[in-house]
């Protein structure tokens, strides 16, 4: 017998026991689901990012939709509803417990009448859109605590969760010029100074937000800077037209964008 036929029946033998090594190994659980509520208003609902599904105007391009199945989380409430305020973010707490392990919220953006300040600022009257984006400013600074409030009523309801509460975009580009649409069969203008008036509103009112949030321990995730170039007068718009069935709300492309930024801020690891 020669040397290879001497080692063959050992290299056998030592196969067969790293086989039955790996056999008796007990198997890999799955990993839990992570436990996932979103909150909040049509932002987070969805609308306007593709075919309304229900009387709240969610969508399957939400970004609460999105997020589901990313880092293992598992959506088990979408109770965002377009046209919630805070008066109306009260029920859907009822969402959220003690196995809740995240949160994303999108609120406050229905305390600020929007579309009128836009009819207003296109009216062409001079010194009008002053006055709109000054009140607009003002409304966005008294949500502060209000804000604050209910952030602090989200931890209690999930007290083990990482709570996000995500800021919104600006709605226009000025940087390529006014803004021409129709709203409701009127078309109207908007100058390029009156977009960046209705921009700075939505800076104040995300400053507010991030202010509450960190009064109240949670974490705020703003969007804005990754819609720039993509308002609704870029040449690839992420917000929808005046003429949406849902104006100036995130397209699919916006969700997306969204679901980004949270990604981008939730450790996994974290959440167990």
């Amino acid at each position: 017998m020669n040397t290879m036929q001497r080692v063959k029946p050992c290299v056998a033998t030592a196969l067969a026991a790293v086989l039955a090594l790996v056999t008796a190994l007990p198997a890999q659980a799955a990993p839990t689901p992570i436990a996932y509520d979103a909150l909040g208003d049509s932002f987070a609902a969805g609308t306007g990012a593709g075919t309304p599904l229900d009387m709240c105007a969610r969508t399957a391009a939400a970004h609460p939709q999105l997020l589901s199945g990313r880092m293992q989380l598992q959506l088990d409430d979408l109770a965002a509803c377009a046209g919630a305020d805070l008066a109306d973010i009260a029920g859907q707490l009822t969402a959220l417990d003690a196995d809740t392990a995240l949160v994303s919220i999108s609120i406050g953006g229905n305390e600020l009448d929007w579309i009128t300040g836009v009819q207003l600022c296109a009216s062409g009257i001079p010194g009008l859109c002053d006055g709109v984006v000054q009140a607009g400013q003002a409304g966005a600074a008294a949500l502060t605590a209000p804000l604050a409030q209910l952030f602090a009523a989200v931890r209690l309801h999930a007290p083990n969760a990482q709570v996000v509460v995500t800021g919104y975009p600006r709605f226009f580009s000025p940087e390529y010029g006014d803004f021409s649409g129709t709203y409701q069969g009127v078309p109207f203008t908007l100058t390029t100074a009156s977009q960046a008036g209705l921009n700075s509103v939505t800076d104040a009112l995300n400053a507010s937000l991030a202010t509450a949030a960190a009064a109240a321990g949670v974490d705020f995730v703003g969007v804005a800077d990754r819609f720039v170039d993509h308002g609704v007068n870029a040449p690839s718009p992420w917000i929808t037209g005046a003429d949406s069935m849902a104006p100036l709300h995130p397209t699919s492309q916006g969700q997306r964008a969204y679901a980004a930024a949270i990604t981008a801020a939730v450790t996994p690891a974290s959440l167990r």
